[in-house]
């Protein structure tokens, strides 16, 4: 009888403990995941969160990604647009060539 005993309050101090280790893992991943977050870690966006939004059907992903947005929590391009996107000033030499426009009329 004393080992039935014993027995049940292992495994109360086993549950105990797996529930304190569950606990601690979940607190340390949201902990990891919202440094990320606040730090706009691009890293972390490429490698967690991304796949995740790969693996959720289109509008389900659409929709948290609206709120993402809404709320700031996607990091900004750290990438430059390139000058050779910019259009060109007014005050540059434009070609000013007279080649006819395509479709029109040759006279």
């Amino acid at each position: 009888m004393a080992t039935a005993a014993t027995n049940v309050v292992y495994n109360q101090v086993f549950k105990k403990k797996i529930a304190d280790a569950v606990r601690v893992g979940m607190g340390g991943g949201l902990c990891f995941c919202g440094i990320n977050m606040y730090f706009k870690n691009e890293k972390f966006y490429d490698d967690w969160v991304m796949p995740l939004f790969k693996k959720m059907e289109p509008e389900t992903a659409h929709v948290m990604a609206k709120k993402a947005a809404k709320y700031n929590l996607v990091p900004v391009s750290k990438l430059e647009e390139s000058r050779l996107l910019t259009p060109p000033s007014s005050s540059s030499s434009a070609c000013t060539c007279s080649a006819p426009i395509v479709g029109e009329a040759l006279t």
